[in-house]
């Protein structure tokens, strides 16, 4: 991804959020494949983007259901957290600052954690 940025939309949501899906009745990812976007507001949760390609745009994680881009092609595009994604966000920030050393380690672990989960996966 070139030219990237990271927002984060604290407390107030951006967008009007789905409804939370019950756990015994998830909602399947919406596939989109082959398409251009440019200058949008792209929601993220319960979508599949797959050789797709985004110029200057928003993207908006809720937080709500999961989401990938496979094989997309990401140019001058922010990210935007709102709603749980952004209460995680939140809530990770206040362990880090608030809660010493221990805070600092468990957040820094998780980073790892992301950091190291796809070592083991064929490129």
């Amino acid at each position: 991804m070139t030219g990237s940025g990271l927002h984060w939309a604290g407390r107030a949501p951006l967008l009007r959020a789905r409804p939370k899906q019950k756990s015994h009745d998830p909602q399947p990812p919406m596939k989109i494949s082959n398409n251009n976007f440019a200058n949008e507001e792209v929601v993220l949760d319960f979508h599949e983007y797959e050789s797709c390609q985004f110029t200057n745009c928003r993207f908006v994680v809720l937080g709500y259901g999961a989401f990938a881009l496979n094989q997309c092609e990401v140019i001058n595009c922010e990210f935007t957290f709102a709603g749980p994604a952004a209460s995680t966000i939140q809530t990770m920030t206040t362990i880090y600052h608030n809660i010493g050393e221990q805070g600092k380690q468990l957040i820094e672990g998780t980073f790892e954690s992301i950091r190291n989960a796809g070592a083991n996966k064929p490129a």
